[in-house]
C-alpha cells in the first residue's frame, strides 16, 4: 500500500499521508498546470468511490473501474512511501522526469485521484503492492 508521497507545491515541500482526510495529490490538468485533486477515499469520507488510495491495473484493464469514468493523470510526486510485509516503511524518490500513473474517477459531482498499483518488480519481492512509475515522453 502507498502510505505517503512527497511532492513540491506552491514553492513549499509536501509531505501528505493518505491516512489524512485532507490528502490531495498534485496532478496536471488539461492546461499543463500542476493542481491538487482529493487523493482516493477514507471509510469516513462520505461518497460513492471505491474506499482505498489505489486502482489496481489489472482492474482497470478489465474494466472494473468504467462505471466511475477513470481518466489517467500524471501524479507529480518527488518520492511516495510504501509499506513492507512486515509493515515497516520505505520512502523511495523517483528520479527526475518520472511520475505515478493514476486516475481521476468520478461520480455525479464526487472526483478523487488513485495511483494506479501493478505487481511488485520481482527485485522488490518485500512489497505487496506498487505504484505505476512512467517516465515523460
Amino acid at each position: 500500500m502507498i502510505r505517503a508521497v512527497k511532492y513540491q507545491f506552491d514553492d513549499r515541500e509536501w509531505e501528505v499521508r493518505f491516512s489524512n482526510t485532507k490528502a490531495m495529490l498534485p496532478v496536471r490538468d488539461k492546461l499543463g498546470n500542476t493542481v491538487l485533486k482529493p487523493w482516493g477515499r477514507r471509510p469516513t469520507d462520505k461518497g460513492k468511490l471505491p474506499l482505498g488510495s489505489t486502482a489496481k491495473l489489472p482492474h482497470l484493464q478489465s474494466g472494473r473501474w468504467d462505471s466511475y469514468f477513470p481518466k489517467n493523470v500524471r501524479v507529480l510526486v518527488r518520492g511516495f512511501c510504501v509499506a513492507d510485509v512486515a509493515n515497516n516503511e520505505h520512502w523511495l524518490m523517483l528520479p527526475k522526469g518520472q511520475f505515478l500513473q493514476g486516475i481521476c474517477a468520478t461520480y455525479d459531482a464526487e472526483l478523487r485521484i488513485y495511483i494506479v498499483s501493478q505487481d511488485t518488480p520481482p527485485d522488490m519481492g518485500e512489497f505487496e503492492a506498487w505504484p505505476r512509475i512512467l517516465a515523460a515522453p
